[in-house]
């Protein structure tokens, strides 16, 4: 028995791995991509992305048990520099277009709903950004599974 939300997870970051300028994408970010980062990351290690699975509802669609899972994702882009700014709207693009290529992921989702995009900005040492993608994938599973 497999692990739906993990492996449409895995997906997820597979697919952001490719964003390359090689693949025609406006940064080439694709060897910093990662699954709740918990270590901060300097300033001079950006830009990078980080993948947070949130909250995922749950219904059940059968009368055996079937369950639909509503999975909420965040993208989050991180960036420095006086270009912090730009580089995020750069990188929102891109994410926007890699997870376009195939928002069902080969069949794993039944359901792509993009929902916002936001970006922040602080100032201290360093001018720091951060761009947000979320969206959320709808699929399904077997009863206790997620």
């Amino acid at each position: 028995m497999s692990n739906m939300r993990q492996t449409i997870l895995d997906a997820v970051i597979t697919r952001l791995k490719t964003i390359t300028l090689a693949n025609n994408y406006n940064l080439a970010i694709g060897q910093k991509v990662y699954d709740w980062r918990l270590t901060p990351i300097r300033p001079e290690d950006l830009p990078a992305i980080e993948v947070r699975d949130g909250e995922a509802p749950i219904e059940m669609t059968t009368m055996d048990g079937g369950l639909s899972h509503r999975l909420q994702l965040k993208v989050v882009i991180l960036a420095s520099g006086l270009t912090a700014a730009a580089t995020i709207r750069k990188g929102l693009e891109d994410i926007s277009r890699a997870i376009s290529t195939d928002p069902w992921f080969g069949g794993l989702v039944k359901s792509f709903m993009p929902e916002s995009t936001g970006i922040e900005l602080q100032q201290e040492e360093n001018l720091l950004a951060a761009g947000q993608y979320s969206f959320t994938l709808v699929y399904y599973t077997d009863a206790g599974q997620i």
